[in-house]
Formats: structure tokens, C-alpha cells, sequence
């Protein structure tokens, strides 16, 4: 009489940071395919969800921590883990980069051309301050030309003798304005960027 043993395998396992790097090459897949297609979408907010990546693992991490658990984490799951964990902090810092520094910092990458009655700014990257002085003549006009591609501009005039304000507006949208000078002298143009892209003119129109 033989002995028949019933032979039970073992659940299959899979090591930590597995699930978490498959879901991070199909997201990343997905960003480039979305750039590609669609060029002009803001794509900024992958980076900024980079910090998905380190909670994905944490529940990874956790789960191999429970007894029973199909998830093993060994040597070669360190690694995986460290690899991940070093993707998403390089992520991190882009995408602080990104939302902090440009604030702070000034750049402007385009073409600017003024005078004593214009000035003219082209950028695909615009963020800081520009100032051009302006001779104007009582009843003059300043004539604005704003087209914001991305972000905004502000735009103040100031006349310069009296520190007096003529004009001073936050966010200008795309579109048409003009500013009436009430007095002959000298007057202060500063043009704000805000991580912007388009262009602002402005032009003298002298009175008739």
C-alpha cells in the first residue's frame, strides 16, 4: 500500500517596486505619446506627480511586510526600490524647479526693442521685470498690444516726476488698451512677467 502526498505549491511572489515600475513606464509611455501628439499640452503636471511613485512603493514595502504576503522583499527588490526611489526624487526636483525658482528667479528669452516712445517685447519665456522710459506730451497715448500665449503680464505707468500712477493692471488679458497722458514729462513703463509667452507692445500715438 503506497502513500500518495499531496504536493502544495507554494503562492507565487513577486519582489517589491515591480508593480510600481510597471505603472511608471505605462504613465511614462503615456506622457511621451501625449507630447507627441498634442505638442502644445502642459505636461508639467507628470512631473509634478512624481511623489506617486514613493507612496506606490510605501504600499509595496508595507504589503511584504505582512506574513503570508506574496510579495518578497530581497536583495534584487532593494535595488529595484533604490532605482525608484532615486527616479522620483530627480522627478521631485525638477518639478520643484518648476514651481518655485522661475518665481524667484528672472529670465527672458526673446527679442526686445525700445525707445523714448515704444517698446517692443517678443518672448517664449518671460519672467521678471522691464522698464523703458517714456517722453510723452500731454493728450498723447500709449497704445498696448498684449497676446498672452502662457501666463500673464502686468503692466504699470508711472509718471516719473511725481510718482503718480496712470495706469496699473494685473494679468492683462490678450486684447487692446490705451493709456491717456494727462501731462507733459517722463514716464516710467514696467512690464511684469509672470513665466509668460507671447508678446507686449506699446507705442506713442502723439496728439492731433
Amino acid at each position: 500500500m503506497t502513500k500518495t502526498s499531496e504536493i502544495r505549491q507554494a503562492p507565487a511572489q513577486r519582489r517589491v517596486g515591480t508593480l510600481t515600475l510597471g505603472a511608471t513606464l505605462i504613465v511614462a509611455g503615456g506622457v511621451m505619446m501625449v507630447s507627441l501628439f498634442w505638442p502644445e499640452a502642459d505636461l508639467r503636471w507628470a512631473v509634478k506627480a512624481s511623489p506617486l511613485i514613493l507612496i506606490s512603493l510605501g504600499v509595496e514595502t508595507l504589503l511584504a511586510a505582512r506574513s503570508g504576503s506574496r510579495i518578497k522583499y530581497d536583495w534584487a527588490g532593494m535595488v529595484l526600490c533604490f532605482v525608484l526611489v532615486a527616479a522620483a526624487m530627480c522627478l521631485y526636483a525638477a518639478a520643484w524647479w518648476m514651481a518655485w525658482l522661475p518665481e524667484h528667479g528672472s529670465y527672458f528669452d526673446g527679442s526686445r526693442t525700445g525707445d523714448e516712445s515704444s517698446l517692443m517685447l517678443d518672448y517664449t519665456a518671460f519672467n521678471g521685470t522691464d522698464f523703458q522710459l517714456l517722453e510723452m506730451e500731454s493728450g498723447d497715448v500709449i497704445r498696448i498690444e498684449i497676446v498672452n500665449d502662457q501666463g500673464s503680464v502686468d503692466v504699470s505707468v508711472i509718471e516719473d516726476e511725481d510718482r503718480e500712477p496712470v495706469f496699473d493692471s494685473e494679468a492683462l488679458a490678450t486684447g487692446s488698451y490705451s493709456i491717456e497722458i494727462p501731462r507733459d514729462g517722463s514716464y516710467e513703463l514696467w512690464v511684469t512677467g509672470h513665466q509668460a509667452a507671447g508678446s507686449a507692445y506699446f507705442r506713442r500715438e502723439r496728439a492731433a
